[in-house]
């Protein structure tokens, strides 16, 4: 798709709301009010009444676009959606990546946050390890919200800062908290069927948003990946696509650090399972390929669908700082390390952005918690800062 052709996409969104990310400013246009409404229900807290400076627009249109399809531009790169009901979650999912790969005053970790008597506490982990729900059970117990997925913690001060975006509610966590008004939420329809119910945590717990605070805990989730504590680097990689065919499988295993690709499920959406080696390719170099032939990658993933244990008793177990700050390093969200420390080395050859995780997690304290019952998960989280007074 040349530039003059996204300019014509462009010129349909005449519609558009503004943002701020900490340092970051951006518009989302569209055309269409239920397309911002949507957004704005996500993004409420980082809503601007009054724009305040330039930003970076990005694009969400209905089937009133040239091609008759729904879209999105996001970089100035355009991406149809065949199947409108995928529309908002699919650019959900593209926006929520670029703006958060253009903030530089803050560390970015995949991670939830809270604060208790003004002590923060961080539970970095992967997907489907249970941080919704436990963030949810400690706000109920007198914990502060600051983001039940992305933990900021500011370059100049090392503090931990909030992050409140509407939380994206299942229905069986729902279920646990019948405080929640249903029917007062907002839907968020999900890629592939299906659909979250938005929830502002205040909606729930009054006064429930903390301030800044100082990082004195880091838990990490145990979940899908018990071992990912010890994985020296991923050997699977799946990933879910718009549509597929032997030309994208044959480019694909021509990949550099791809050994193999095959097709590992076929329901509403093609999962593709690519093998990977030492030095495992960029996402983007995959999306790019996926382009190439006008298809979309929804979402990707380092492990298969698997069952977690909730219902066991769980363990919360210390780990050495260093273990800690490598594992945290890990949970980086991608393409968020900050410009002015990605590519820098002391003289020893060791990466600044290393020393300065290093740093951050030397004053504070790190653990391990299992899987397990979700109160019980609570219990251990709430006996270990009280204790700590």
């Amino acid at each position: 798709m040349f530039m003059e052709d996204i300019t014509v996409f462009k010129e349909r969104a005449i519609l558009r709301d503004a943002y701020r990310f900490f340092d970051f400013n951006f518009f989302i246009s569209s055309d269409s009010e239920k397309v911002l409404e949507t957004f704005r229900d996500i993004f409420r807290r980082f809503h601007l009444a009054k724009p305040d400076g330039i930003g970076a627009t990005y694009f969400v249109l209905t089937k009133k676009n040239p091609t008759g399809q729904s879209a999105a531009v996001v970089d100035d790169r355009l991406y149809t959606i065949e199947k409108p009901d995928d529309l908002i979650g699919y650019a959900y999912m593209k926006i929520m990546d670029s703006a958060l790969a253009k903030i530089e005053d803050h560390y970015l970790f995949h991670a939830a946050a809270l604060s208790f008597k003004g002590r923060g506490i961080i539970f970095p982990a992967v997907s489907k390890s249970g941080k919704t729900t436990l963030t949810l059970e400690l706000v109920k117990r007198g914990f502060k919200f600051l983001s039940d997925d992305i933990a900021a913690v500011s370059l100049s001060d090392n503090l931990l800062y909030p992050f409140p975006k509407s939380l994206g509610l299942l229905s069986p966590t729902l279920e646990l908290y019948p405080e929640a008004e249903l029917d007062s939420l907002k839907p968020l329809p999900m890629i592939g069927g299906g659909e979250k119910m938005l929830l502002d945590i205040e909606d729930m717990y009054p006064e429930s948003v903390g301030d800044k605070c100082p990082l004195n805990y880091i838990v990490f989730l145990g979940g899908r990946h018990d071992k990912s504590l010890q994985t020296p680097h991923k050997k699977h990689l799946y990933i879910v696509v718009s549509r597929i065919n032997d030309e994208i499988i044959s480019e694909l295993k021509l990949l550099e650090g791809v050994k193999d690709v095959s097709i590992y499920s076929c329901k509403k959406y093609p999962i593709l399972e690519l093998l990977l080696g030492e030095r495992p390719p960029a996402l983007s170099d995959i999306e790019e390929v996926c382009r190439g032939y006008g298809v979309v990658v929804f979402d990707s993933s380092d492990g298969k669908d698997e069952k977690v244990d909730f219902n066991g008793t769980p363990r919360l177990d210390g780990i050495s700082r260093s273990k800690a700050a490598l594992n945290l390093l890990r949970q980086l969200k991608r393409g968020s390390i900050p410009a002015i420390i990605k590519d820098k080395q002391n003289r020893e050859g060791v990466p600044e952005l290393l020393i300065r995780i290093g740093r951050l997690v030397e004053k504070s304290r790190c653990f391990y918690l299992s899987p397990g019952n979700l109160k019980e998960r609570a219990d251990k989280i709430c006996e270990l800062v009280d204790g700590s007074q």
